[in-house]
């Protein structure tokens, strides 16, 4: 590819089976009712994973971007997973590639709606925060230790589009 040659992602709607090979979507489940029927309750939603050390709980607070965008850079988190979640109802776009040696042709980009999330799966390569609105606030789930626990790789010429 010529270095000058952009590269073009659209991101598509999210769906669990579209994500699974990335990790999980938040999309609730199976429910009980609990609080005498004022509540329901979904065990689950997330299967946070760590080798070692213990989950840390964080709120990222974001700037909101605007399509189309270049794109920077891919990171990976090999330790453990990493959980994305919109507390103020800011969408969010989720631009992920398989775990295993990077390989930009392998992106794919998602739609992440308000009210929903994602955990990245151990390893999978995903960009950092897209928040679609300025003064996005997300509660981000992933592994607190001491090891080296995130590898990062530039994009060049790559763009996330419109539509």
């Amino acid at each position: 590819m010529p270095s000058d040659q952009k590269r073009r992602l659209v991101a598509q709607t999210l769906s669990v089976a579209a994500f699974a090979p990335f990790g999980q979507c938040l999309d609730g489940g199976d429910g009980y009712s609990i609080n005498s029927g004022h509540a329901m309750r979904y065990d689950d939603v997330f299967r946070i994973q760590i080798d070692s050390g213990s989950i840390r709980t964080s709120l990222f607070v974001a700037s909101g971007v605007t399509l189309p965008i270049a794109l920077w850079e891919m990171e990976r988190h090999p330790l453990g997973s990493q959980a994305f979640v919109s507390i103020n109802g800011a969408p969010m776009i989720a631009v992920v590639a398989p775990a295993g040696e990077f390989d930009a042709s392998l992106m794919r980009a998602f739609h992440v709606p308000p009210g929903t999330g994602v955990n990245y799966a151990a390893g999978t390569w995903h960009h950092p925060l897209l928040s679609l609105e300025d003064g996005g606030r997300f509660l981000v789930l992933d592994c607190r230790t001491d090891a080296a626990n995130c590898d990062v790789v530039a994009l060049q010429h790559w763009f996330l589009a419109a539509s």
